[in-house]
């Protein structure tokens, strides 16, 4: 190119006219198979032979997916809109880049190939594992999906723009041209407004020389498309060819992806850099640093050690301010928790390393990208291994410049031996990477980097250094020159020397002392000869120093003022979180004037911030007042000050809380909605009634003054019974409800033994907020309007507050008479499933394992986590467990590696556990702890040592699919592992043998295995929903399978005693069996349960209540049997004297309808599941429809099939019915055809009757047997002409979803539809037009509708486990949801069966006549307008607008009282008298002033 050429920004666009070299011809036949674009153009390329490769291998890994989320059966809608978003996304490519041939592919487009590949990967990966997590999970999660869904559009949208990319190459290779580019600094879109822009003209330029081909590039104000940012530049850049032009491009297009990733670090602030240095002070030291930095040959580690205030934070903030190779900081502080937190510090280094470097910047942002911006799931020493060493060693490996690093105060640090192993790490990167610590002469620190770095320490005491003495002297005389007012040269040499040896090398003490004598408004010489009375040195004169300090602040107070300071002093030194000057003084009750000049009398140890906060001088002085015998008569108890301070914030709290505390104007919105939250909350509460609010419970202490504890109960007893609502609200609004649940628990405890009443309260109210979670947490009105009325009417909290708020809704019928579950804990801070659970041996703890890659472990009285999550798996963590000591924790994961874990300080105790060739999924310890056994995918076990880390033995082969699930005995002799393959199998411990032949009778793959206590039985669950009971010694079963879960069983267990045994399961239940014919607690009092909902659960272990069950009908019978049928689908006889079933299990049966007896046996023939059957009209014959895609005719009265199966759908049949004159058949079938068959010869009749796109669901014939109607998947109903087999109409379109459920009225007039879109529909038959409304109520899909035989009623059944009674004509729902409830709750059967007996018609407009057979609840009807166009949302009704009028508890939502509703048949029949009620503007009059003691 010439080098005088300018090129003029304003033909970019103009690629039309553009000459490219190296492109295909637009003959070329594969350019023009790709040029429709879209899914063929992806195919074409993939076929191709002559394509790019690393394009098609992206295209490759994009039809992959693709592939995948097709087979994907759940949120189909969303999951294609995914792919078709990856189709647009992956054509754009290629059309941008097909053009050119192989070898001209500009070289600005290659590197994103890698970029396109990984991200490609990435989104493979993530399909897969959720292909994987959904075959295992059994049972669809759709929040779960569009989380995922959202999460991998987010991925894709990362893709490159090649597009603009190729605008760019183009323009850098077009010849003759003018040209406009940018230079170096560019620009974004915040500060281009503030940007003065020259232009530059060509003979401004600077001239080239030799024979460099030099472009000179001059820009206008443009702005230029890259990568989905925008970018503006004004100035100019020199660039020597082409390909340093491509490069600077290339580096601008990733930009935006590198600061993408580095922004995961989010990372926290450095930490306050003390005051440097005195000039002329501490030279010795600095010079030593100096030296150690120039010197390649020295350890790159230099570790400055130190007593606490000998000075090493102001020389590490020296070290910071004055030397130039600095490259990056941190000073650990206990004052600030992201200051003392171990997992900050990598992540700060690396912000820093990357604002100093590009080429690091682009490598550390590799590193976040490699690992999947997952950063903080790594433990600290990978964290170190990927954001430091790695992008350390590919930058600077050979430089020789010196990088340096520094990190103040490592002993002030959390558990800083977690960062021991990655600080002597450093010591193997380059010689020129330069690692400053500094901290205290701790041993372990010692030990761990003495022989890695260059140490020095700062000798105190009788070991001080001449130069130390004469830079204290010299910080003495300076600070006194400084003082205006004092004689000249005061108080001397003499003086200033004793001092000096006072101080005997520590600088804290000098300035502890200097700031003592100077204090304003006392007397220097007076204060000086304090100081001088006591001979003390070293660490002995600091102590000295301190409670000097403090005694004068205490001379001349009165008593209580002299408690008031100590109560200042002790309340800063316990404080969870640092105070401000004005919270103390509402905290404790002092006036701001007397608190003000005790802080000012105790200068010398406080401090105060820039924000106000209080802060301890050093962390030596509070070591010194923890300490009772350093302290002496000013030990700060940290036992008794924090009672006492327990008691101030609930004196607070007693003082400011009230009914609406907040002054919320409305109860139709949540919190998030409130306007300008934020602000209002700030203007209403005070930080000190933050604190107390939050805090309060964990200042709790038993050992403690009797009479304060008295005290502070007291206080406590007017909390709860006055302000515990009142404080609901405070809590609602911050956010953190569950923490209050966790307060209530800590309360509870700790008032056990000092008053149980209160204890009782305070338990009552932690179930109060763990039931009514949900609208406590999201709007603070309904503590009062939905809460409080709907608590059980013999809770404490209900019996203490509900009668002092008159003006809200009376629950007339359905109140709880007892709390419905007995949750009291739920630790919610894993960031994704939680997979497995266990309690320590002691009970104390529970550990948890988690998708998010995680280890948590909790307190099991408070629900706090007790240490930073243990991280370290690369994949989710699939099983955990304690050791029997307690000592240690297991884990496993899909990372293949099984982990041991230090139980009291969360830290890795040795390398991975590595031997196993896929996911582990199960882990478990001897019982004499010495033993670790794992099973894995691998369809191996493996027994490893527990010291060494080393397997013991082979793997135990012998199962042939994956191994799930593994325990030990109790006498540790034998294993026990459940698998896939659908056998329990028996090992010997020492040996690895097979101690007998494997144990089968699952019908499916086991899921859970484990011993009783005493090792003679052994319980397994599967996933065949049962959990069968074995004899150790023989394998034999010894009862039989435990028969009543509705889903895949996930876990068993014996309890302690071994007479129960627990077993939870993916129906939502968890069940207790009698063992003699989840996890327990050692003590059996507890049972912790962990979920797909990211939470783990703690049970009462002394009730269990039972949840719907989705997939069973329950019966009844006069001879007091309750009976679960595993049933698919039931319809009456005729007659109404018998009942036909079809179930999973391929049999259909036929039921005496009275007395629940079977009549024949069972009707066997079908191969595969029995999907729909139907009574011929004369009752004599029965049909059954069938998965194995045939259809069968039976003899009702002898269950005999009465011909061969009638065969020709393609597919499973979905639905059977007869003519009215019982001579023809109809079915439908998944193949999208309806077909028509003939009784007699079981011949089709006529051709299929085809017209549909999707799965036919439902079929039946219309009353006169003229016409047959089908619904289907397509959302359509159609009619058909029964003799021909002719479409007589246009569809019939209304829903926005499957049919699932067709049914013609009694008189053939009208038709019903049921659909996955929760309604249904009434149409004209004649005309195919809709007669009314939509029936609307169902919060599931409608599966089934009929018409009642004389046509005045319709029935839905709906996936919402209710049943819903409609009037024909007008569309009201006249019965409310109704659902069979006894052991457990059914889903509505697919095919909804009407018998003649069923209800007729309301006599007087509030009852139904019914025989016996159905009696059941009536309640008179009410029609309430503030219901009558309402409607649910989840568990809220929401009123026209779509505000929120009201929640309600599950089991009363479905059975709700709507208007018009007469009955409820067989559920919670709840109804609800808003006479009183109030909401909105008006929320706030629910509270009764007549009884206000509150």
């Amino acid at each position: 190119m010439n080098a005088n050429t300018t090129i003029d920004t304003n033909d970019i666009n103009n690629n039309s006219n553009m000459n490219t070299t190296g492109l295909n011809p637009m003959e070329n036949d594969l350019l023009q198979a790709i040029s429709g674009g879209g899914l063929s153009a992806l195919e074409v390329v993939n076929a191709s032979g002559d394509a790019f490769p690393p394009l098609k291998a992206a295209v490759v890994e994009a039809l992959a997916i693709i592939g995948i989320v097709k087979k994907f059966n759940t949120n189909k809608k969303d999951w294609a809109t995914f792919s078709e978003s990856l189709i647009e996304k992956i054509d754009e490519i290629v059309q941008a880049t097909y053009q050119y041939n192989e070898n001209h592919v500009p070289l600005t487009l290659q590197p994103n190939f890698k970029n396109l590949k990984g991200i490609l990967d990435y989104l493979k990966e993530d399909v897969i594992k959720i292909q994987q997590q959904n075959t295992w999970r059994r049972f669809p999660n759709f929040k779960k999906d569009q989380e995922q869904i959202v999460g991998l559009q987010v991925k894709l949208n990362a893709l490159p723009n090649f597009q603009a990319c190729l605008s760019v190459e183009e323009i850098s290779q077009e010849p003759n041209a003018k040209r406009d580019v940018w230079e170096d600094s560019i620009l974004t879109e915040s500060n281009k407004d503030n940007m003065s822009i020259k232009r530059r003209n060509v003979g401004e330029r600077p001239t080239t020389t030799g024979a460099v081909p030099q472009i000179n590039v001059s820009t206008q104000v443009h702005d230029f498309q890259i990568n989905d940012s925008v970018f503006y530049s004004a100035n100019t850049i020199n660039i020597n060819d082409n390909r340093e032009l491509q490069a600077k491009i290339a580096d601008t297009v990733d930009q935006p992806n590198v600061e993408k990733w580095l922004q995961e670090l989010k990372a926290p602030s450095h930490g306050k850099v003390r005051d440097r240095c005195m000039p002329g002070t501490r030279e010795d030291v600095l010079t030593c640093i100096k030296t150690w930095l120039d010197d390649l040959n020295k350890p790159n580690i230099f570790w400055l050690s130190g007593s606490p205030g000998s000075g090493k934070t102001t020389i590490a903030s020296t070290v910071v301010a004055d030397f130039d190779c600095f490259s990056g900081q941190f000073f650990f502080c206990r004052d600030e928790a992201e200051l003392w937190d171990p997992d900050n510090l990598w992540r700060r280094i690396a912000l820093d390393l990357s604002l100093g470097s590009n080429d690091l910047r682009k490598s550390i942002a590799q590193g976040l990208e490699t690992q999947k911006a997952n950063i903080r799931g790594l433990d600290i020493s990978m964290q170190f291994e990927h954001l430091i060493a790695k992008p350390l060693q590919q930058v600077c490996g050979t430089s020789v410049k010196p990088l340096l690093i520094v990190v103040d105060a490592l002993d002030e640090c959390d558990s800083y031996e977690k960062l021991l192993p990655s600080l002597v790490s450093w010591s193997h990167l380059p010689k020129s990477l330069k690692l400053l610590i500094t901290s205290r002469n701790h041993h372990n620190i010692q030990t761990r980097l003495r022989y890695v770095s260059v140490h020095h320490n700062l000798n105190t005491g009788h070991g001080v250094s001449t130069q130390t003495s004469d830079d204290l002297e010299k910080y003495l005389i300076a600070r006194f020159s400084e003082v205006t007012g004092l004689p000249p040269k005061w108080p001397g040499p003499a003086k200033v020397s004793f001092l000096v040896r006072k101080a005997a090398g520590l600088f804290l003490w000098a300035k502890s002392a200097i700031d003592f004598i100077l204090h304003n408004g006392g007397d220097p010489e007076e204060r000086l000869n304090i100081i001088s009375a006591d001979s003390g040195e070293g660490i002995d004169v600091v102590d000295s120093l301190y409670h000097q300090v403090i005694s004068v602040a205490l001379q001349g107070l009165r008593k209580p003022e002299e408690t008031g300071l100590k109560l200042v002093l002790g309340s800063i030194v316990i404080a969870k979180n640092p105070l401000r000057i004005k919270d103390l003084t509402e905290l404790l009750g002092v006036k701001d004037a007397w608190l003000n000049s005790i802080i000012g009398q105790l200068s010398p140890i406080l401090s105060i911030s820039n924000a106000s906060y209080l802060h301890i001088c050093h962390q030596s002085v509070a070591d010194f007042l923890r300490d009772s015998e350093r302290s002496q008569d000013l030990w700060v108890d940290p036992q008794l000050y924090s009672l006492r301070f327990a008691g101030s914030c609930l004196k607070l709290m007693n003082a400011k809380l009230k009914f609406n505390f907040f002054d919320l104007k409305t109860s139709h919105i949540l919190n998030k909605d409130i306007p300008e939250l934020n602000d209002h909350i700030k203007s209403v509460k005070s930080t000190a009634l933050d604190h107390a609010s939050y805090f309060w419970a964990s200042y709790l202490k038993k050992d403690c003054d009797k009479s304060l504890q008295l005290e502070v109960q007291a206080a406590m007893e007017k909390f709860l019974m006055v302000h515990l609502l009142h404080w609901l609200e405070i809590m609602s609004l911050m956010g953190t409800v569950n923490h209050a649940a966790q307060l209530l628990l800590s309360a509870a405890n700790w008032s056990q033994a000092l008053k149980p009443s209160l204890s009782d309260f305070a338990k009552d109210a932690n179930r109060f907020v763990m039931e009514f979670l949900e609208p406590i947490t999201l709007a603070a009105p309904h503590i009062y309007l939905s809460a409080l009325p709907f608590a059980p009417q013999n809770s404490k909290v209900s019996m203490h507050f509900l009668k002092l708020f008159q003006k809200t809704l009376t629950v007339k019928m359905g109140q709880m008479e007892h709390w419905s579950g007995k949750c009291f804990l739920r630790l919610a801070d894993h960031n994704d499933c939680v997979t497995s659970v266990a309690f320590s041996p002691d009970g104390r703890h529970i550990i948890s394992g988690s998708y998010d890659k995680t280890v948590r472990v909790w307190d099991v009285q408070t629900g706090q986590s007790i240490m930073d999550p243990l991280k370290g798996h690369d994949d989710c963590v699939t099983s955990v467990a304690f050791s029997p000591d307690g000592r240690h924790i297991a884990s496993g994961s899909d990372d293949k590696t099984v982990r041991l874990w230090d139980a009291q300080t969360g830290q890795s105790i040795m390398d991975p556990l590595k031997g196993h060739s896929r996911y582990v999924t199960s882990v478990a310890f001897s019982f004499d702890g010495r033993n670790i056994v794992s099973g894995s995918y691998d369809e191996t076990v493996r027994v490893w040592d527990v010291q060494t880390g080393q397997s013991v033995m082979d793997p135990l082969n012998g199962h042939y699919d994956w191994v799930t699930s593994v325990a030990f005995s109790p006498d540790g002799r034998h294993i026990v592992s459940g698998s896939n393959d659908k056998t329990v199998r028996v090992w010997d411990a020492q040996t690895g043998q097979s101690v007998m032949d494997p144990l089968k009778g699952h019908d499916n793959w086991l899921t859970s295995v484990a011993f009783s206590p005493d090792g003679r039985h052994i319980v397994s669950g599967s996933d065949d929903k049962t959990v069968r009971v074995w004899d150790a010694q023989t394998g034999q079963s010894v009862m039989d399978p435990l028969k009543g879960h509705g889903c895949s069983v996930t876990s068993v267990i014996f309890s302690p005693d071994g007479r129960q045994i627990v077993s939870g399961s993916y129906d939502k239940t968890v069940r207790v069996w009698d063992a003699q014919t989840v996890a327990f607690s050692p003590d059996g009092r507890h049972i912790v349960s962990g979920s797909i909902d990211r939470t783990v659960r703690v049970w009462d272990a002394q009730t269990v209540a039972f949840s719907p069950d989705s997939k069973h009908i329950v019966s009844g019978s006069y001879d007091k049997i309750v009976r679960v049928w595993d049933t698919q689908t039931v319809v009456f006889s005729p007659d109404g004297r018998h009942i036909v079933s079809g179930s999973y299990d391929k049999i259909v049966r036929v039921w005496n309808a009275q007395t629940g007896q079977s009549v024949v046996d069972p009707l066997k023939g079908h191969g595969r599941s029995v999907t729909s059957v139907a009574f011929s009209p004369d009752g004599r014959y029965i049909v059954s429809g069938s998965d194995d895609k045939t259809v069968r005719l039976w003899d009702a009265q002898t269950g005999q099939s009465v011909m061969d199966p009638l065969k020709g759908h393609g597919r499973s049949v979905t639905s059977v019915a007869f003519s009215p004159d019982g001579r023809q058949i109809v079915s439908g079938s998944y193949d999208k055809t309806v077909r028509v068959w003939d009784v007699q010869t079981g011949q089709s009749t006529m051709d299929p009757l085809e017209g549909h796109d999707h799965h036919v669901t439902s079929v039946v014939f219309s009353p006169d047997g003229r016409h047959i109607i089908s619904g289907s998947g397509d959302k359509n109903v159609r009619v058909w002409d029964a003799q021909t087999g002719q479409s007589v109409m246009d569809p019939l379109k209304g829903h926005d979803n499957w049919l699932t459920s067709v049914a013609f009225s009694p008189d053939g007039r009208h038709i019903v539809s049921g659909s996955g879109d929760k309604t249904a529909r009434v149409w004209d038959a004649q005309t195919g037009q809709s007669v009314m409304d939509p029936l609307k109520g169902h919060d599931g899909w409608v599966t089934s509708v009929a018409f009642s035989p004389d046509g005045r009623y319709i029935v839905s059944g709906s996936d919402d486990k209710t049943v819903r009674v409609w009037d024909a004509q007008i569309a009201q729902t006249i019965t409310d949801p109704f659902k069979v409830s006894c052991l457990s709750t059914c889903s509505t059967s697919s095919t909804l069966a009407i018998s003649p007996m069923l209800p007729t018609h309301p006599e007087d407009g509030n009852n139904i006549d019914m025989s016996d057979s159905y009696k059941t609840i009536f309640c008179c009807s009410y029609d309430i307008p503030l219901l009558k166009f309402s409607h649910l949302n989840g568990n809220w009704i929401m009123l026209p607008d779509d505000t929120y009028l009201l929640w309600m508890p599950h089991q009363n939502k479905s059975g709700l009282f709507w208007p018009r509703t007469t009955s409820v048949i067989g559920c919670t029949p709840t109804s609800l008298d808003f006479k009183n009620f109030v909401h909105g503007i008006h929320w706030s009059q629910c509270f009764s002033s007549l009884h206000d003691h509150i």
